[in-house]
Protein backbone atom coordinates (compact mmCIF):
# COMPACT_ATOMS: atom_id res chain seq x y z
CA UNK A 1 0.00 0.00 0.00
CA UNK A 2 2.83 2.43 0.83
CA UNK A 3 3.90 2.51 -2.81
CA UNK A 4 0.86 4.71 -3.56
CA UNK A 5 2.67 7.61 -1.89
CA UNK A 6 5.05 7.76 -4.84
CA UNK A 7 2.22 8.51 -7.27
CA UNK A 8 1.04 11.68 -5.57
CA UNK A 9 2.40 14.93 -4.23
CA UNK A 10 -0.66 15.50 -2.02
CA UNK A 11 0.80 15.60 1.51
CA UNK A 12 -2.56 14.67 3.06
CA UNK A 13 -2.72 11.46 1.02
CA UNK A 14 0.90 10.66 1.91
CA UNK A 15 0.06 11.21 5.58
CA UNK A 16 -3.00 8.93 5.36
CA UNK A 17 -1.05 6.23 3.53
CA UNK A 18 1.68 6.33 6.21
CA UNK A 19 -0.92 6.02 8.97
CA UNK A 20 -2.83 3.25 7.14
CA UNK A 21 0.38 1.32 6.51
CA UNK A 22 1.33 1.62 10.16
CA UNK A 23 -2.15 0.43 11.15
CA UNK A 24 -2.10 -2.48 8.69
CA UNK A 25 1.29 -3.65 9.96
CA UNK A 26 0.41 -3.19 13.65
CA UNK A 27 -0.28 -6.09 15.97
CA UNK A 28 -3.86 -6.37 17.19
CA UNK A 29 -2.87 -5.12 20.66
CA UNK A 30 -1.29 -1.98 19.18
CA UNK A 31 -4.36 -0.89 17.22
CA UNK A 32 -6.27 1.88 18.93
CA UNK A 33 -9.69 3.23 18.03
CA UNK A 34 -8.28 6.77 18.15
CA UNK A 35 -5.80 5.88 15.37
CA UNK A 36 -8.63 4.66 13.14
CA UNK A 37 -10.71 7.74 13.93
CA UNK A 38 -7.76 9.99 13.08
CA UNK A 39 -7.36 8.38 9.65
CA UNK A 40 -11.09 8.63 8.90
CA UNK A 41 -11.09 12.25 10.07
CA UNK A 42 -8.14 13.17 7.78
CA UNK A 43 -9.83 11.48 4.82
CA UNK A 44 -13.18 13.17 5.46
CA UNK A 45 -11.75 16.60 6.31
CA UNK A 46 -9.64 16.74 3.17
CA UNK A 47 -12.10 15.00 0.82
CA UNK A 48 -9.49 12.37 0.00
CA UNK A 49 -11.79 9.40 -0.48
CA UNK A 50 -12.09 9.90 -4.27
CA UNK A 51 -8.37 10.50 -4.69
CA UNK A 52 -7.55 7.37 -2.72
CA UNK A 53 -10.07 5.33 -4.69
CA UNK A 54 -8.55 6.51 -7.97
CA UNK A 55 -5.06 5.56 -6.82
CA UNK A 56 -6.23 2.15 -5.64
CA UNK A 57 -8.41 1.46 -8.69
CA UNK A 58 -5.52 2.16 -11.02
CA UNK A 59 -3.81 -0.87 -9.45
CA UNK A 60 -0.47 0.41 -10.74
CA UNK A 61 1.58 -0.83 -7.82
CA UNK A 62 4.48 -1.78 -10.09
CA UNK A 63 4.52 1.75 -11.52
CA UNK A 64 4.39 3.15 -7.98
CA UNK A 65 7.21 0.80 -6.97
CA UNK A 66 9.32 2.02 -9.89
CA UNK A 67 8.77 5.59 -8.70
CA UNK A 68 9.86 4.51 -5.20
CA UNK A 69 13.11 3.11 -6.63
CA UNK A 70 13.73 6.37 -8.52
CA UNK A 71 13.11 8.34 -5.31
CA UNK A 72 16.12 6.62 -3.72
CA UNK A 73 18.41 8.54 -6.12
CA UNK A 74 20.67 5.58 -6.77
CA UNK A 75 22.30 4.94 -10.11
CA UNK A 76 19.85 2.21 -11.14
CA UNK A 77 18.55 1.76 -14.65
CA UNK A 78 15.01 0.65 -15.45
CA UNK A 79 16.27 -2.62 -16.95
CA UNK A 80 17.61 -3.61 -13.51
CA UNK A 81 14.20 -3.31 -11.80
CA UNK A 82 13.24 -6.94 -12.41
CA UNK A 83 16.57 -8.04 -10.87
CA UNK A 84 15.90 -5.79 -7.85
CA UNK A 85 12.37 -7.14 -7.56
CA UNK A 86 13.67 -10.73 -7.52
CA UNK A 87 16.38 -9.81 -4.99
CA UNK A 88 13.78 -8.29 -2.68
CA UNK A 89 11.43 -11.25 -3.09
CA UNK A 90 14.20 -13.66 -2.15
CA UNK A 91 15.28 -11.60 0.88
CA UNK A 92 12.11 -10.08 2.29
CA UNK A 93 10.79 -11.46 5.56
CA UNK A 94 7.18 -11.67 4.47
CA UNK A 95 4.89 -14.15 2.83
CA UNK A 96 6.42 -14.93 -0.57
CA UNK A 97 2.96 -14.67 -2.10
CA UNK A 98 2.70 -11.08 -0.89
CA UNK A 99 2.77 -8.43 -3.57
CA UNK A 100 4.88 -5.27 -3.43
CA UNK A 101 2.23 -3.27 -1.62
CA UNK A 102 2.35 -5.65 1.37
CA UNK A 103 6.06 -5.18 1.97
CA UNK A 104 7.59 -2.86 4.57
CA UNK A 105 8.86 0.38 2.98
CA UNK A 106 11.97 0.70 5.17
CA UNK A 107 12.93 -2.95 4.69
CA UNK A 108 12.48 -2.71 0.93
CA UNK A 109 14.54 0.49 0.79
CA UNK A 110 17.30 -1.17 2.79
CA UNK A 111 17.26 -4.23 0.52
CA UNK A 112 17.50 -2.04 -2.59
CA UNK A 113 20.47 -0.23 -1.07
CA UNK A 114 22.03 -3.58 -0.17
CA UNK A 115 21.47 -4.85 -3.73
CA UNK A 116 23.00 -1.64 -5.11
CA UNK A 117 26.09 -1.98 -2.89
CA UNK A 118 26.58 -5.61 -3.93
CA UNK A 119 26.20 -4.60 -7.57
CA UNK A 120 28.74 -1.77 -7.16
CA UNK A 121 31.28 -4.12 -5.56
CA UNK A 122 30.83 -6.49 -8.49
CA UNK A 123 31.40 -3.65 -10.95
CA UNK A 124 34.21 -1.96 -8.96
CA UNK A 125 35.88 -4.66 -6.83
CA UNK A 126 38.23 -3.61 -4.04
CA UNK A 127 41.80 -3.70 -5.36
CA UNK A 128 44.12 -6.35 -3.98
CA UNK A 129 46.74 -4.76 -1.72
CA UNK A 130 50.38 -4.79 -2.70
CA UNK A 131 52.37 -7.42 -0.84
CA UNK A 132 55.80 -6.77 0.65
CA UNK A 133 58.16 -9.25 -1.11
CA UNK A 134 60.29 -9.57 2.04
CA UNK A 135 57.29 -10.31 4.23
CA UNK A 136 54.28 -11.55 2.21
CA UNK A 137 52.11 -11.61 5.35
CA UNK A 138 52.08 -7.81 5.57
CA UNK A 139 50.27 -5.83 2.86
CA UNK A 140 51.97 -2.67 1.71
CA UNK A 141 49.61 0.26 1.65
CA UNK A 142 50.74 3.38 -0.13
CA UNK A 143 50.50 6.61 1.84
CA UNK A 144 47.38 8.61 1.13
CA UNK A 145 49.30 11.87 0.97
CA UNK A 146 52.95 12.49 0.20
CA UNK A 147 54.66 14.95 2.52
CA UNK A 148 57.94 16.78 2.01
CA UNK A 149 60.74 15.35 4.12
CA UNK A 150 62.03 17.94 6.62
CA UNK A 151 65.68 18.36 7.50
CA UNK A 152 66.95 17.63 11.01
CA UNK A 153 67.34 21.34 11.68
CA UNK A 154 63.74 22.01 10.59
CA UNK A 155 62.49 19.34 12.99
CA UNK A 156 64.54 20.78 15.88
CA UNK A 157 63.26 24.29 15.21
CA UNK A 158 59.68 23.03 15.00
CA UNK A 159 59.99 21.03 18.25
CA UNK A 160 61.24 24.15 20.02
CA UNK A 161 58.29 26.05 18.63
CA UNK A 162 55.62 23.52 19.74
CA UNK A 163 56.92 22.60 23.18
CA UNK A 164 55.08 25.60 24.64
CA UNK A 165 51.69 24.66 23.15
CA UNK A 166 50.57 22.23 25.87
CA UNK A 167 50.90 19.26 23.54
CA UNK A 168 51.57 15.86 24.98
CA UNK A 169 55.31 15.14 25.39
CA UNK A 170 54.70 11.90 23.52
CA UNK A 171 53.48 13.82 20.47
CA UNK A 172 56.48 16.14 20.61
CA UNK A 173 58.87 13.17 20.78
CA UNK A 174 57.16 11.43 17.86
CA UNK A 175 57.69 14.44 15.61
CA UNK A 176 61.28 13.18 15.17
CA UNK A 177 60.18 9.81 13.79
CA UNK A 178 56.91 10.54 12.04
CA UNK A 179 57.08 12.77 8.98
CA UNK A 180 53.33 12.73 8.51
CA UNK A 181 52.77 13.88 12.10
CA UNK A 182 55.37 16.61 11.64
CA UNK A 183 53.71 17.88 8.45
CA UNK A 184 50.17 17.75 9.83
CA UNK A 185 51.15 19.62 13.01
CA UNK A 186 53.19 22.11 11.02
CA UNK A 187 50.31 22.78 8.66
CA UNK A 188 47.78 23.44 11.42
CA UNK A 189 50.05 25.31 13.81
CA UNK A 190 51.55 27.63 11.25
CA UNK A 191 48.29 28.46 9.50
Amino acid sequence: MWTIKYETSNQNIINVIDKLTKLINAHDDDIKLDDIKEIVNIINTNSLIMDLKLLLVKNNFEVYFDKFIKSLNLDISQNEYSEIYEYIKSNIRANTDSDIAGWNEDKVGMLILQWHNIKQKTINPTPTPNIDPDNPEIPVTPPLVSFPVPTIDEIKQFKNKIKYLNLSPIIIEHVDNDIELYNVLKKYIEN
